[in-house]
């Protein structure tokens, strides 16, 4: 009996080694390998969702509505700035119109600016004028006008030896397809008002590129 235990004892040993041999041989191994590149996937479910962090390649497409606006976050450090341009800085979108007008002798005049132009908002910020007079006026008017009406300024303009100069300070703003007017008047049935030079200061606001509200108007 103890023989035949012996003799199962030593066919058992190498063969268990063998497997375990076999077994460890095989993991090493990592079992077969799969196609070259890998295996294709198709995604069919589009658009679809993604939670956390990716990276995308290629033409991106952001559907950004009003009632469904999509946040945007702008990584801006110190090492790398983001860069920005301000579309309503005064620098960027200067106004300055100057216009000559015969005024024929009476005793007022108006002197008319071109239109504002499609897109875009006029900041006044500054009208100046220079013209002669004949007679003694008791004043001179200026009122500074949209469209003829309504007057968005009006003040009293300094006048001696026969000329009328005046620069005035104001803000003021006009929108697309609107018209600034300047008009002078001298006070005296016996005076009259000659040759006008005029100039507008001031900026232009795109109100394309960035939406302008609506002026309040009372």
């Amino acid at each position: 009996m103890n023989r035949f235990v012996v003799s199962v004892s030593r066919c058992l040993v190498p063969a268990v080694a063998t497997a375990c041999w076999a077994t460890v041989s095989l993991a090493q191994q990592g079992g077969p390998a799969g196609p070259p590149g890998g295996l294709g996937v198709n995604v069919l479910n589009t658009p679809l969702a993604v939670t956390g962090s990716t990276t995308v390649s290629g033409s991106v497409t952001v559907k950004n509505t009003a009632d469904n606006p999509v946040p945007v976050f702008v990584g801006n450090t110190a090492e790398v700035p983001a860069l920005t341009s301000s579309v309503d800085e005064p620098g960027r979108n200067p106004y300055q119109v100057s216009t000559t007008k015969g005024c024929g002798g009476g005793l007022g005049c108006n002197i008319d600016f071109p239109p504002v132009p499609n897109g875009k908002r006029l900041v006044v910020q500054q009208v100046s004028c220079s013209t002669t007079y004949t007679g003694q006026p008791s004043f001179v008017k200026v009122s500074v006008e949209a469209n003829v009406t309504p007057v968005r300024s009006s003040f009293f303009a300094p006048f001696a030896g026969g000329a009328i100069l005046f620069t005035q300070r104001l803000d003021s703003y006009l929108d697309a397809t609107n018209t600034l007017d300047i008009g002078i008047s001298l006070g005296g049935g016996t005076s009259t008002i000659g040759q006008t030079q005029c100039s507008v200061t001031g900026h232009l606001l795109d109100c394309a590129a960035n939406q302008c509200s609506a002026i309040v108007q009372n």
